[in-house]
């Protein structure tokens, strides 16, 4: 699929990857058409054994596959990750007034390319979660819970200018109090979320 965008002069790159709004203005110019979405997906009939209900793999530019265990405050709804990712359903339990689903999902992807060695930018991502529906006489519908847990490593982000776009910093006040312009202070970024959504 594809979005347009307005330029964000305020961070030196040409479209946010956050925001696929776009303004009217500068007298009719044209306005820049962008890639929001373009991969394949691979879900093998073979892989559904046992408790596992469906298997699926995907590589491109995705819709992001750990919106459903995770917060705003993790990711924007407009974010498209770049890489691979994998999610494995599972069906634990199902019964007339109680199921319980879970799923797994895995993620590699791609945050800078870089051309010095060992210098490229990636995040490693990993997300569990629980799904019990409760049927309930208190209730007309039934209790959905839903409660994931996720890990996300990033790899090499503060090394080597990945962290820099368009001569930009996307340091978010991480210093370099030490003068090398190339690399952040605080360099190793591991984000641990848990997530709780309880419907009724």
């Amino acid at each position: 699929s594809m979005a347009s965008g307005e330029a964000n002069s305020g961070n030196g790159f040409a479209q946010d990857p956050t925001s696929t709004n776009q303004t009217f203005t500068n007298n009719f110019s044209f306005k820049n058409i962008w890639i929001e979405k373009a991969y394949a997906t691979y879900m093998p009939n073979w892989a559904k054994v046992g408790p596992i209900t469906k298997l699926t793999v995907s590589g491109g530019k995705f819709d992001n596959p750990f919106e459903k265990g995770s917060s705003d405050m993790i990711w924007d709804r407009d974010v498209k990750p770049e890489g691979i990712t994998e999610t494995m359903d599972f069906k634990l339990l199902d019964t007339s007034h109680f199921d319980l689903k879970g799923w797994a999902t895995f993620g590699q992807f791609v945050l800078d390319e870089d051309s010095a060695t060992r210098g490229d930018a990636n995040l490693f991502a990993y997300q569990i979660g629980l799904n019990p529906v409760i049927d309930t006489p208190m209730f007309e519908r039934p209790v959905d819970i839903t409660q994931a847990f996720s890990l996300y490593d990033y790899n090499n982000y503060a090394r080597n200018s990945n962290f820099i776009i368009g001569g930009s910093s996307l340091a978010r006040g991480n210093p370099n109090v030490d003068d090398v312009a190339t690399e952040l202070d605080a360099g190793k970024f591991k984000v641990i979320e848990s997530y709780s959504e309880l419907a009724i």
